[in-house]
C-alpha cells in the first residue's frame, strides 16, 4: 500500500507542476495494477476487513482503467488518493498520513 501511496503522490505532484503526462499515468495504472494483484494474493483480513478492502479495491482498479484509457487523468489521481485516505481511516497503518485529494 506504501508503494501504491508513493506513486499515487508523484503523479499528484506532476499533476500540481501541470507536467502531468500520458507515460506518468500509465505507469501510475500499471503500480495500481501490479499492487492490488499483490494484495489479492496475499491479504489474509478477517472477513469484514477483506470485503471492505475489496470495495477499496475495485475503486483502484476502475481508477486504474480511466488512466489507461486517457480519461481525465487529474481526476483519477485524484480519486486514487481518496481512496487511500479511506484506508487510512478505516485500517490501522502505522504512520500512514493522508495525501492531499486535489494535487
Amino acid at each position: 500500500m506504501e508503494r501504491l501511496r508513493a506513486s499515487v503522490e508523484k503523479q499528484l505532484a506532476a499533476q500540481e507542476e501541470g507536467s502531468i503526462d500520458a507515460a506518468g499515468s500509465q505507469a501510475l495504472a500499471q503500480t495500481v495494477e501490479r499492487e492490488v494483484a499483490y494484495m489479492i494474493e496475499n491479504c489474509r483480513l478477517p472477513p469484514k476487513p477483506d470485503a471492505a478492502l475489496h470495495v477499496l479495491i475495485a475503486r483502484m482498479l476502475s481508477a486504474a482503467h480511466d488512466l489507461k484509457e486517457s480519461r481525465n487523468d487529474a481526476q483519477a489521481a485524484s480519486e486514487l488518493a481518496r481512496i487511500l485516505n479511506t484506508y487510512g481511516e478505516h485500517f490501522d497503518h502505522p504512520g500512514w498520513t493522508a495525501l492531499s485529494e486535489d494535487g
